[in-house]
C-alpha cells in the first residue's frame, strides 16, 4: 500500500494521559496497541530524549512490534521559526537541531513542526513596538545580526538606516570609543585643512598690519576654528552617519547594540523584507509578488508577513555556523543533514488558536509550497492539516485545486480527522460512512492528482466525541479503519463519484459492519406495518417471543446484534 495509516499519540501536558508518560510508553502504552504500525511521537519536551537508556530502548520496540515512528516537535514559542527575536530564533534553532538528531539515533522516519506560532505584527501593535521595540534584541532571517541583511544591497541599508537606534548603539556598542576618535581625527583634519580659513590667515599674513595685531587676528580667527571644531565633534554623537557605524561594527559576541533596532521585531521584518525585494529573491517575488515592503506591510492578504516568515524559515534550514548545528549535526545545516540521514523534516499548517484564526504569519499551503520549492529537497516537505486549514478560514478543497500541477509532490505527510473548525485542536474521530470520510477522501484523491503518493496519513489523537479520552476506542473510534479505506481506494485510483458501497462500511465484504446493518434491517421491516397487523408480535420479532414471555427482553434485545 502506497499509502501508510497511523495515529499521532498525543502530548501528556494536553491529554494527562499516564500512557503518555514516557518516549517508549507513547509508542507502545498507545501507538504499539492501536492495531498501526506508524506512530507519530508527540513531544512535550526535548527531556524526553534524555530518559535513560532511551535510544536502546526505542530501537528495541521497533524491532520488536515492526513499528516506524515519526516525531512531532515541540509547539508555540520553544519551536517559534518565524520569529525574528534573537532569544526565540536561538532557541528555537537549538531544539529544531537537538530533534532531528534524536530522530536519526532513534531510527524515525520524520520529525514535524509548525510552520509558525506567531501572530502577525499587526499595525495595532506598531506604535508600542515603536516605544518598547529597541529594547529587543532582533536578528536577521539566517539568525545572524541584521547588519549583515543591511549590507547586501541598497535597499535593505537604507531600510537600516532609518531604524537605528542611536543613544542605544552608541551606549552599548564596543566600537563606540573607537569610531569616536576616528570621527574626532578626521573632522579636525578637515577643519584645519578648511579652505576659508586658510584663505584668511594667508590674508592676515600678508598684510602691512603690525606684527602683534597680526598675531591677535590669527589667534582669534583660531579661536572660531577651534569653536567650530568643539561643535562638529559635539555632533558626532547625533550624527546618523556615527550610528549606523557604531550599530553596523559592533562585535556580536561582545555587545547588545548590533542586536538593537527602533520597531524591535515589526522593524527586524522590514529591512528583512527590504533585503528580499533589493535581491528579487524568489520567495519575495512568487509569495508577495514583487511589490514594495512598504505598501504590503499592514495589508489584510497577509503576503508581507508570509514571504519574511518563509525566508526566517530558509535562514533556520540553510545555516550550518551555528553552535547547534556543531553540536549535534556534524556542522551540517539542517538541509545537508536531511538529505544525508533520510530524516524528513515536515513543515505544517498550525492551527488557528481562539481569536488567531487566519492571523498566523505563515499559514497558506499555497505560499509554503515556494519555500519548499526553493529548498529543493525531496526530504524537506510539507505536512497538511486539513482540520488546520479550516481554523484559518481556508477551504482545503480550493486550496488543492488553486495549487500548481506538482503540489502533491511537495506533501510528506496529512494529519486527518473530522473537518471542523474549532480552532483547529478537536481532532475528532472519523466514522466509516461518514461524511467526514467522503470529504476527507475526495479532497485527498484531487491531492493525489497533483503528485502526492508514497507517505502517511495519520489521525491526531483529540480527546474523544465526550471530551473524557478514556480509553482508546473512546479516542480512535471507527478513525483507524476509515483511514484504511481511504487509502485502499486511493491506490485503486477510484473517483470519489464512484466509490463502491464497500468504502462506506455498508457492503458484504465488510463482513461486522453488513451483519449489524442486516439485523437491523430486518428489526425494522415490519416498522411501516405497526398498528395494522392485529398480531402479539408486531412489537418484537418472532424469535424473541419466547423471551418476552419469560421476561428476558432486555438481556435479548442486548444479544441480538451477534
Amino acid at each position: 500500500m502506497a499509502y501508510k495509516v497511523g495515529i499521532s499519540t498525543g502530548m501528556y501536558r494536553v491529554g494527562k494521559d499516564p500512557g503518555l508518560l514516557g518516549f517508549v510508553q507513547k509508542i507502545i502504552g498507545w501507538g504499539g496497541t492501536a492495531g498501526v504500525r506508524m506512530v507519530q511521537i508527540d513531544v512535550d519536551t526535548t527531556a524526553e530524549f534524555y530518559e535513560p537508556e532511551i535510544e536502546k530502548m526505542v530501537k528495541r520496540v521497533i524491532k520488536k512490534y515492526g513499528m516506524e515512528v515519526g516525531i512531532h516537535g515541540e509547539i508555540g514559542e520553544l519551536m517559534s521559526l518565524d520569529s525574528g527575536s534573537r532569544a526565540v530564533w536561538n532557541q528555537s534553532h537549538l531544539r529544531l537541531c537537538e530533534t532531528l538528531s534524536f530522530a536519526d539515533k532513534f531510527g524515525a522516519k520524520f520529525v514535524n513542526v509548525h510552520l509558525s506560532a506567531n501572530k502577525l505584527l499587526s499595525s495595532r501593535e506598531y506604535e508600542s513596538q515603536r516605544l518598547l521595540g529597541q529594547q529587543m534584541p532582533v536578528v536577521g532571517w539566517d539568525g545572524k545580526v541584521l547588519a549583515r541583511t543591511a549590507e547586501k544591497n541598497e535597499l535593505a541599508k537604507q531600510t537600516a538606516f532609518q531604524r537605528i537606534p542611536g543613544h542605544y548603539a552608541v551606549q552599548y556598542s564596543d566600537k563606540t570609543e573607537k569610531l569616536f576618535e576616528e570621527y574626532k581625527e578626521k573632522i579636525t583634519k578637515q577643519v584645519e585643512s578648511d579652505p576659508q580659513f586658510l584663505r584668511e590667515i594667508n590674508r592676515v599674513n600678508q598684510s602691512n598690519l603690525p606684527q602683534d595685531q597680526k598675531d591677535r587676528y590669527i589667534d582669534e580667527i583660531k579661536r572660531e576654528q577651534k569653536k567650530l571644531l568643539d561643535s562638529l565633534v559635539n555632533r558626532i554623537q547625533n550624527d546618523p552617519n556615527f550610528h549606523y557605524e557604531v550599530w553596523s561594527t559592533a562585535n556580536p559576541d561582545v555587545s547588545i547594540a548590533p542586536f538593537l533596532i527602533e520597531e524591535g521585531e515589526i522593524g527586524a521584518y522590514q529591512i528583512v523584507a527590504a533585503y528580499m525585494k533589493g535581491t528579487n529573491d524568489s520567495l519575495w517575488q512568487q509569495i508577495a509578488e514583487g511589490r514594495d515592503p512598504k505598501s504590503l506591510l499592514f495589508e489584510s492578504e497577509n503576503l508581507f508577513h508570509a514571504a519574511v516568515a518563509a525566508k526566517y524559515l530558509e535562514g533556520h534550514v540553510t545555516r550550518k555556523d551555528h553552535d547547534a548545528n556543531k553540536r549535534f549535526l556534524q556542522g551540517m545545516s539542517i538541509l545537508e543533514f536531511c538529505n544525508k540521514t533520510g530524516v524528513k523534516l515536515l513543515f505544517e499548517v498550525p492551527e488557528g488558536p481562539e481569536g488567531g484564526e487566519g492571523l498566523y504569519r505563515l499559514f497558506n499551503p499555497l505560499h509554503a509550497y515556494h519555500l519548499l520549492k526553493k529548498l529543493g529537497s525531496s526530504n524537506i516537505q510539507l505536512c497538511l492539516d486539513f482540520e488546520h486549514m479550516i481554523s484559518h478560514q481556508l477551504n482545503p478543497g480550493k486550496i488543492i485545486e488553486q495549487a500548481p500541477g506538482n503540489f502533491g509532490s511537495y506533501v510528506g505527510l496529512l494529519h486527518l480527522g473530522k473537518p471542523i473548525a474549532y480552532y483547529g485542536t478537536a481532532h475528532i474521530p472519523i466514522a466509516r460512512g461518514s461524511r467526514a470520510q467522503e470529504i476527507l477522501y475526495a479532497w485527498i484523491y484531487e491531492l493525489r492528482k497533483k503528485g502526492f503518493k508514497d507517505t502517511w496519513m495519520i489521525f491526531e489523537r483529540g480527546s474523544g466525541r465526550t471530551g473524557r479520552g478514556a480509553t482508546h476506542l473512546e479516542v480512535l473510534e471507527d478513525s483507524v479503519s476509515a483511514l484504511r479505506l481511504i487509502a485502499e481506494y486511493l491506490d485503486k485510483d477510484i473517483p470519489p463519484k464512484e466509490l463502491p458501497l464497500e468504502f462506506f462500511g455498508i457492503s458484504y465484504q465488510n463482513k461486522d459492519v453488513w451483519a449489524r446493518e442486516m439485523t437491523a434491517v430486518r428489526e425494522n421491516a415490519y416498522k411501516p406495518l405497526e398498528g395494522l397487523l392485529v398480531i402479539p408480535e408486531e412489537a418484537h420479532t418472532f424469535l424473541s417471543r419466547s423471551a418476552i414471555e419469560k421476561g428476558k427482553q432486555k438481556e435479548w434485545d442486548r444479544a441480538k446484534f451477534r
